[in-house]
C-alpha cells in the first residue's frame, strides 16, 4: 500500500488523457472493492470518487479504520490522497451492492464497478 500512496504523489496531476490507464491504476481501483460503500452509493446511480470518499471520511474516523479494515493501517491515508488526486477525479462508482452470506461464508461485495 505505501508503493500505491508513492504512485498517487507521482501521478496525482497526470490525467488520463496524457498517459492512459494503466496496471498500477488497476491496483489503485481494486483497493477500492475493501470498502463497504453502503449508504455512500445510491441505488442505481453514480457518483464521482472524490465525493464518495469525502462522505466516507466524514462518516468514519481512522480509529474506525484501523478497527475495520484491520489488514491494513494503510487504507485511511490511501483514501485520504486518493481523494485529492486529480488524476482519479473523473472515476465515477456505481452498482455497489452489499450481500451478506450465510455465516459459513465470508461477507462479499458484488457487481461493484469503478468507472474510468
Amino acid at each position: 500500500m505505501v508503493r500505491l500512496l508513492d504512485y498517487l504523489q507521482l501521478r496525482r496531476d497526470i490525467t488520463f488523457n496524457e498517459r492512459p490507464f494503466n496496471t498500477i491504476d488497476a491496483m489503485v481501483l481494486s483497493e477500492l472493492s475493501y470498502i463497504d460503500w453502503e449508504d455512500i452509493i445510491p441505488d442505481s446511480k453514480e457518483i464521482l470518487l472524490p465525493e464518495a470518499i469525502k462522505q466516507y471520511l466524514n462518516r468514519y474516523d481512522e480509529a474506525y479504520f484501523l478497527k475495520k479494515y484491520a489488514f491494513t493501517n494503510q487504507l485511511y491515508p490511501f483514501l485520504c490522497k486518493l481523494k485529492d488526486c486529480p488524476r482519479f477525479a473523473p472515476v465515477h462508482l456505481k452498482d455497489f451492492v452489499y450481500k451478506k452470506k450465510p455465516p459459513e461464508e465470508l461477507t462479499v461485495w458484488e457487481n461493484f464497478f469503478p468507472v474510468v
